[in-house]
Order: C-alpha cells, then sequence, then structure tokens
C-alpha cells in the first residue's frame, strides 16, 4: 500500500491527520497514506457476449448460475482476488465506488482499503443521486418526516454493525452525486432558473400533512408578513396558511428572486437534515471511521459551510485536469477546512468499439495522452496538501455490446475487456502511484501547487 514515511500514534482504525500542514489518511497501525484507489469492480464489464467465454475459462465456470452471477463459488473469489493482486501490483491501495453489491466483503475487506456507501442500489431508501432521479427509482425522500429517520436509522445500524470493526475501511459514503442543484447547462436544458434545486421541487408538491411541505410554509411565514404576501410573489390566489399548504404548482412566480430564495432557504435544511442525521446516526454506532459524505460533481458554495459540519473528508467526482477545478476544490478546503479527495474520474481515449455509447472519461486522441494525463493528474493533486488522493474509473473497458452500467456511456479502464493492459497507461498509473507519497511530502515545503 502507498504510505508515507511518516508514523503517527496507531488507534486501529483510518483517520485524518496533518502533518507538518500536509493532510494524510493514517493506517490502523499509525502509518500514513494517500488513497489510490480503483472503481467499478462490476460484473458488466466482465460478463458480456465479446468476453464472457473467456472470462469463464480464465476464473471457472461456476462464476456463473442460472446466466446470472455466482458469488460464492470458487471463480468469484479467484476474479476478486486477481483484481486485488493486480492493483496492488500497480500500486493501488484501495476499492472506491461500484463494488458489485453481491460481492461478499470479506473476499477483500482483509487486504486493501475500501470504502461503504449507505444509499445503495439493492437498499433505495433514499433514491437522491440525480440518476436515479433520472431512472425514476423513486421519489425524494422527506428527510423531515419519521418515516425518514426510521428508515435511516435502520440502514446505519445495519451498516455500521457490519463495518465498524474494521481496520481497512476508508469510511462511509452516504450517496453517490446527490442531486442538489442544477449545473447552469441543466438549468437551461430544463428552462428553470428558480426552481433549480431538485429536492426542494419535490417536497414543495407533497400533501399539506407532509412533514416536508410543513417546513416549506413554516419558512414562508418565518419570510412573509400574510400568507397573502406569500401567494403574491408565486401568483397564487390563496388568503391562507392553510390554503397554500393545499397548493402544488409553484412554479410560475410573480417574483422569481424572493422565490429563488425561499427554495434555498428550503434546501439548506434539507441539506441540514440529510448530513446531520446521517452523522448523528454513524456515531451512534461507530464512533471511529471517517465520514465521506457524498461523492460530488458539482458542490455549490451555499453547502459548503454544511458539509463542514457534518463531513469528515470532502469527496468529488471530476473527469478532468486538476487546473479546471482547483479553485472550486480550494473554495470546498478553505470553507470547510476538511481535506479532499476525488472519489471519481478517469482520463480515456474512445475505441473504434465504443462508437455507439462513447465511454466514461476526460478524451484525448491517443493512449499516450491519457497515460501523461493520468500522471499528471496524480502529481499535481498531490502537491497540494489538502488533496488525500483519487480514485480512478475504473478498471476493465467496456464495449458497446455489453450489458450497461450505472448510465448507458461505456466503462473505461486500464484493462481491455480481455485483461490485457494499455501498457502505456499501466506504466503511468504504476510510476505516478510509486511517485504519489513523495510527491505529497514535499508539499509541506512546495506551500502548494506543481512545478510545471
Amino acid at each position: 500500500m502507498a504510505s508515507s514515511n511518516v508514523d503517527t500514534e496507531a488507534n486501529g482504525f483510518v483517520s485524518v491527520e496533518q502533518i507538518d500542514d500536509v493532510w494524510w489518511f493514517t493506517g490502523p497501525d499509525g502509518e500514513s497514506f494517500v488513497t489510490l484507489g480503483v472503481n467499478h469492480l462490476e460484473l458488466h464489464p466482465w460478463l458480456t457476449p465479446y468476453n464472457q467465454e473467456e472470462t469463464l475459462d480464465r476464473y471457472g465456470e461456476d462464476m456463473v448460475t442460472f446466466d446470472s452471477f455466482n458469488p460464492y463459488g470458487d471463480a468469484a473469489k479467484r476474479w476478486v482476488q486477481n483484481i486485488i493482486d493486480l492493483s496492488k501490483d500497480l500500486g493501488f491501495n484501495s476499492f472506491g465506488k461500484h463494488v458489485h453489491v453481491q460481492i461478499p466483503d470479506d473476499y477483500y475487506t482483509d487486504d486493501i482499503y475500501y470504502v461503504k456507501t449507505m444509499s445503495s442500489l439493492a437498499t433505495r431508501y433514499a433514491p437522491v443521486a440525480w440518476y436515479k432521479q433520472k431512472f425514476e427509482y423513486g421519489p425524494f425522500p422527506d428527510p423531515f418526516s419519521n418515516e425518514f429517520k426510521r428508515k435511516l436509522a435502520f440502514r446505519v445500524e445495519e451498516m455500521c454493525r457490519e463495518h465498524r470493526s474494521e481496520e481497512n475501511l476508508l469510511g462511509y459514503y452516504l450517496e453517490d452525486l446527490t442531486w442538489w442543484q442544477l449545473r447552469e447547462d441543466e438549468q437551461q436544458e430544463y428552462d428553470e432558473d428558480v426552481f433549480i434545486y431538485p429536492w426542494v421541487h419535490s417536497l414543495v408538491q407533497r400533501d399539506p400533512d407532509a412533514a416536508g411541505k410543513q417546513r416549506w410554509i413554516e419558512i414562508l411565514r418565518d419570510r412573509y408578513d400574510s400568507a397573502a404576501d406569500a401567494a403574491e410573489v408565486y401568483g397564487l390566489d390563496a388568503q391562507s396558511w392553510d390554503e397554500l399548504a393545499k397548493t402544488t404548482d409553484w412554479f410560475d412566480p410573480e417574483d422569481p428572486e424572493r422565490a429563488r430564495e425561499d427554495c434555498l432557504d428550503l434546501n439548506k435544511d434539507i441539506a441540514e437534515k440529510w448530513y446531520g442525521l446521517h452523522h448523528d446516526y454513524i456515531r451512534e454506532h461507530d464512533e471511529n471511521h471517517l465520514i465521506l459524505g457524498d461523492k460530488q460533481n458539482f458542490v455549490p458554495e451555499w453547502l459548503m459551510p454544511i458539509l463542514g459540519k457534518y463531513v469528515d473528508v470532502n469527496v468529488i467526482q471530476k473527469y478532468e485536469p486538476f487546473e479546471a477545478h482547483r479553485e472550486m476544490v480550494e473554495k470546498l478546503y478553505e470553507v470547510t477546512g476538511n481535506p479532499v479527495m476525488n472519489g471519481d474520474g478517469s482520463f480515456s481515449t474512445i475505441r473504434p468499439e465504443q462508437t455507439e455509447h462513447g465511454c466514461k472519461g476526460y478524451h484525448f486522441d491517443t493512449e499516450e495522452e491519457v497515460a501523461e494525463a493520468h500522471r499528471e493528474y496524480v502529481r499535481d493533486i498531490m502537491a497540494e496538501p489538502y488533496m488525500l488522493g483519487w480514485h480512478v474509473c475504473g478498471i476493465m473497458e467496456q464495449w458497446d455490446e455489453a450489458p450497461r452500467g450505472d448510465i448507458t456511456t461505456s466503462e473505461t479502464g486500464f484493462l481491455d475487456p480481455f485483461e490485457n493492459e494499455y501498457e502505456p497507461l499501466t506504466d503511468a498509473i504504476e510510476e505516478a502511484n510509486s511517485q504519489a507519497e513523495q510527491w505529497h511530502r514535499a508539499a509541506a515545503s512546495d506551500g502548494g501547487g506543481s512545478d510545471d
């Protein structure tokens, strides 16, 4: 595992510590390290029309039974162990997001650092990720309701009981890409510049006795002298708060600016509930492990102070050179005071076999350019004292004929579908991972920022 030569006091769990102004993860034995991880240890790139036969030849026929994954056979164990060994050979030390939900935890938890996510496709107690909303996995939950609190408390206790004694757990994710706010391009797509907070958009349409709807009315009561004044802002014909509570169509306001401020107030309250409840329930059952929050592609500034209150490590998702999001990450660190890791990102080139669906990643024309971009990203983030690492998306490349994963775009990776390495990329990965902790130690004297 990539580790620093700086040791701290061992406490038996992964934590974070600032040493000589540089942030590090510290392992259960007190050894400092940065997380260098891989995402998407999943079946859909391995079991496809073009490579399933070879996959079964390599690992064993019992990898599938009745045309579905068999997680309990010897083949599945061999598959997971091979990915662990390959990852370590390349200098990775962590499994990140999207480890297949059917893979037994004990296949990997003793051998490599890992994360766990409270909300998953399996539980669906809180489908708040943008893709879960777009694919209609269910409505946004009402975080002010007792029902949500009960479901969350149960899920957190279940997860913490399973993992609170694990030495290699990096920490808990809450969700993947929580849809807090429409980006500017999404506002144009939806032709919406007032109700730009999807969770708010959902709650204000609820029945009058819904807890979230009642909180919305409380906000309006605090901000307006009367129900009629509030109704006027939204172009509604209502004279009482009860009438407003029954309203479901708020979406053509006469005063967009005031309406936008109302919506932001509710969205902040939602975020306080989301992060605050997770924090309190996790700490009730696990006092030791880190809370990593949500993996976020877009972190609006209003959210940052809330993250600072409840999250130990800020996790972003960025598929681009570091310079493109450096300013945002610096602001996130400045406001929260907590270190940052990129939990998902990659660079790629679109193969001829990916022309229908494309592929994930920031695109370049050649493998050599992809390799150099990977090397430079590791170097650039490690030069920043507040950065803790990067989890790469993903392991195996996926082609158009394959079943889809979390989105329609094909996976990218450093292996082709037959487990051959793309050597320009794997050479760069191995080199960068081997140098990462040295580059990060140098951030103490450099004060941040890599040399060109």
